[in-house]
């Protein structure tokens, strides 16, 4: 299977496979906007390489993802990227209910719609509670203002939420933000936009690592799925890395 898109292509024909167990390999060309995937796994991005490449290749490799099953109904899904609550999952929220987005992709400007309703979300949001388990320890957090779960660095068109993630590192990532007044917000925003070291600048933000986690949210919040928009919700689940076919077209 050969899928042509973005990020959200990806991740729809990933669930399709992922739902009926299939162990079709997926070939990937991205031509969308955000294009996150790509910048963490460096495969080729022009079609006639893309083509050589994938003739040339002689078996499939195992790509790793996110999958996450509700603790409430048991439903499954999965993330190629990255998944998330609070401010990151609102600013997905705000990006695909408003215009200007669209607008700001068309002339190639997507990682500055982004930024900007980065701004915008950090007037709306409203922090929340959290439990995770990670091999049987709990951790609590409060004030909580972004939790994200990662499988490679980028967010967002490009931004390095996660600068200690890698692609098929045998790791789940869980970035959190908390106790963040206005002054630590824009102090981390610049580390963050500037060289990704917003992670050594302040205990207010934690990274965790590891092959699995259950998250509860105490409060209810969007959640984000590699950019999707989610309804909100008290979400409990559990996250744990598993495999994806895929020909790696370098």
């Amino acid at each position: 299977m050969v899928v042509i898109g973005g990020d959200g292509t990806l991740h729809e024909a990933i669930n399709g496979l992922q739902s009926i167990s299939s162990q079709t390999p997926i070939a990937y060309l991205s031509a969308g906007t955000g294009n996150d995937f790509n910048r963490a796994v460096k495969i080729q991005t022009e079609p006639e390489p893309f083509l050589d490449s994938l003739i040339n290749s002689k078996e499939s490799g195992q790509l790793e993802i996110i999958k996450y099953t509700s603790l409430k109904d048991g439903s499954i899904n999965y993330a190629v990227n990255s998944l998330g609550f609070g401010f990151d999952s609102l600013i997905v929220h705000l990006s695909s209910t408003k215009s200007s987005k669209a607008l700001l992709n068309k002339i190639g400007l997507s990682k500055l719609s982004y930024l900007h309703h980065v701004v915008e979300a950090f007037k709306l949001h409203s922090k929340f509670s959290m439990t995770v388990i990670e091999n049987g320890k709990a951790h609590n957090f409060d004030k909580i203002i972004l939790a994200s779960v990662t499988n490679h660095p980028y967010l967002g068109s490009g931004i390095k939420l996660d600068p200690l993630s890698s692609q098929n590192n045998h790791e789940i990532g869980l970035v959190i933000a908390h106790h963040i007044n206005l002054p630590v917000f824009l102090r981390l925003l610049t580390k963050l936009i500037k060289n990704a070291s917003h992670l050594e600048c302040t205990d207010n933000v934690k990274r965790l690592g590891s092959d699995k986690f259950e998250i509860v949210l105490r409060d209810p919040q969007y959640m984000q799925v590699d950019g999707e928009d989610k309804e909100k919700d008290c979400y409990h689940i559990e996250c744990e890395l598993t495999r994806q076919a895929f020909w790696f077209t370098y």
